[in-house]
């Protein structure tokens, strides 16, 4: 049954590529009202913190003809305000983290493509406050699109991706080299 059906492949079906990269990402959050969990309580509120930051990402794609199967996992940290029910405020050092699947259709000539697609990512949103760590995690959809610079096995990619972390909305900008082999 195996042989039957690796038979019937066709030989595009076995010519697939490889990318392997690093980008620097510039994440931008429009903030919301979010509820925090601990093992022991929860907080509701919205942040008051910066809207711009910067953080890393590392990507891996398989390609097939005009398809990639691309994995990414992306980190950043920033801080926010939480004003508390005495009116005191506290500042936090929220960590995010977000592991990406998707798939883009690409189209690539002798110096340029671009590619675009969707796909759906688990993001966690996690600081410490008075002794607890606090987390909002889940999964949203993304939709990402792109050019990227080729030559011959680097590729420098411009990227820009629509998601959201629980309530808030996230525009991430990126920049950054892969290799593709």
């Amino acid at each position: 049954m195996l042989g039957i059906f690796l038979g019937g492949l066709t030989p595009a079906a076995w010519a697939f590529d490889l990318e392997l990269g690093v980008q620097r990402t510039k994440p931008q959050i429009g903030y919301h009202v979010q509820t925090y969990k601990s093992a022991n309580s929860s907080l509701t509120f919205k942040p008051n913190g910066e809207e711009t930051i910067f953080g890393q990402s590392m990507i891996l794609g398989v390609g097939i003809g005009d398809y990639l199967v691309e994995m990414e996992q992306a980190e950043y940290k920033t801080t926010t305000i939480y004003t508390d029910g005495t009116g005191t405020d506290n500042l936090l050092s929220p960590h995010f983290t977000e592991k990406r699947l998707g798939l883009m259709y690409r189209a690539e000539r002798e110096l340029a493509g671009f590619f675009l697609g969707l796909g759906v990512e688990d993001y966690q949103e996690s600081f410490v406050f008075q002794g607890e760590t606090y987390a909002n995690q889940g999964k949203a959809p993304y939709a990402k699109a792109g050019l990227a610079l080729i030559f011959g096995p680097l590729r420098i990619r411009a990227e820009q991706l629509f998601s959201s972390i629980g309530e808030h909305n996230l525009k991430t900008n990126s920049l950054g080299l892969l290799v593709h082999f």
